[in-house]
C-alpha cells in the first residue's frame, strides 16, 4: 500500500503520506483508519510530495463522499495538503473544490511551510455527545479498591 499514516495523540496530529501512485481503494482505507471519533478533529497533513494519486474527478467525487459519510460524527480539523508538482497541485486543487469547506484547508508546495500553518491552527474541541459519554463513564466506573 502506498499510502502511510502516523497519529499524534499528544499533538493532535495526523500525518498522512503517499510515496508513489495511490489510487481510490487505498485512499479508502486511509480515510476508514483515521477518520476516528479519537482523531477526526485533529488537524491532518497530507503529503503527496513523493507520491501521486491516480483518481479521475469521479474517483475525488467519491473520496469525498466517503469521507463525508465518515466524518458524520463530529467537527474536522484544518486540513494542509503538500504537493511536489503541477499535477499533485491540479489534484489537491480538486479534492478542495469538491470537498465540503468545513474546516481550513490549505496547500503548500513545502512540507515545512505546512507544517506551520497546522501549527497555527487549533485542533476542534470534541464533539460535545463524546464529552458526555466521556463523562458517564467516568460516573459509572466503580471506584478503585
Amino acid at each position: 500500500m502506498p499510502v502511510f499514516w502516523t497519529v499524534s495523540h499528544s499533538t493532535r496530529l495526523v500525518v498522512t503520506s503517499v510515496k508513489g501512485v495511490a489510487s481510490l481503494e487505498d485512499m479508502k482505507g486511509c480515510v476508514a483508519a483515521i477518520m476516528t471519533p479519537a482523531t477526526l478533529s485533529y488537524r491532518k497533513l497530507v503529503d503527496l510530495s513523493e507520491g501521486q494519486l491516480a483518481l479521475s474527478r469521479e474517483d475525488f467525487l467519491t473520496l469525498d463522499e466517503y469521507v463525508r459519510k465518515h466524518s458524520g460524527i463530529g467537527p474536522r480539523g484544518a486540513l494542509a495538503i503538500t504537493v511536489g508538482s503541477d499535477d499533485g497541485e491540479r489534484q489537491a486543487q480538486l479534492f478542495a473544490s469538491l470537498s465540503v469547506a468545513d474546516r481550513p484547508l490549505k496547500i503548500f508546495r513545502e512540507p515545512q511551510a505546512a507544517r506551520a500553518w497546522l501549527d497555527t491552527q487549533p485542533s476542534c474541541a470534541f464533539a460535545p455527545w463524546l464529552m458526555e459519554a466521556a463523562s458517564m463513564m467516568r460516573e459509572e466506573a466503580p471506584p478503585p479498591e
